[in-house]
């Protein structure tokens, strides 16, 4: 769990610091020369978000059963309540944004998407799909409030992150002779 709520982490904030800016400071008038491939990659990141999926199945059991008591030391019984709590709370930032994703790959679709990269003998993106993505309002917002979103979202998780090191940290203690 730590390895992967940090993984996501780190992608949302550096969504929010690099894709979507990107995106952004890229002179339409340059389009054209830059290679598809490059502009296909800035494109689908900045509409594009991570989410974290605990694995909570040993914890979930012990309290599910009443045999959180086993565990002999009360800090540790503490930090798993409070891992299961914050990992809950963060599941409502998730289906926020999991709700908007989905209305930026609806407008996504409603431009001509969605697209693949240049190999794509389908369906390929292109400079004209760039310049039509950054020339939409609409797109464009929903994108610009789906990476606002991550960020909450990436802040929530960090809520999970510090539970998962308070149960670690314990787990520790109580392993260590």
């Amino acid at each position: 769990n730590r390895d992967e709520v940090r993984r996501v982490r780190e992608y949302l904030l550096r969504n929010r610091s690099e894709f979507y800016p990107r995106f952004m400071s890229i002179p339409l008038e340059e389009v054209s020369s830059i290679p598809v491939d490059t502009l296909y990659k800035v494109a689908i990141r900045t509409g594009n978000y991570a989410s974290f999926e605990p694995i909570t199945g040993s914890v979930d059991a012990l309290v599910a059963s009443g045999d959180l008591g086993l565990i002999r030391d009360p800090a540790l019984r503490s930090h798993l309540v409070s891992f299961l709590e914050a990992a809950e709370d963060s599941k409502v930032g998730k289906a926020s944004v999991d709700h908007f994703f989905v209305r930026v790959l609806e407008r996504y679709a409603s431009l001509g998407g969605p697209h693949g990269p240049s190999s794509d003998p389908v369906n390929p993106f292109t400079a004209e799909a760039f310049v039509r993505l950054r020339q939409d309002e609409e797109w464009v917002s929903r994108a610009r409030l789906l990476r606002g979103m991550g960020y909450v979202y990436a802040g929530e998780l960090s809520t999970v992150e510090a539970a998962i090191d308070s149960v670690l940290v314990h787990l520790d203690a109580n392993l260590t002779p």
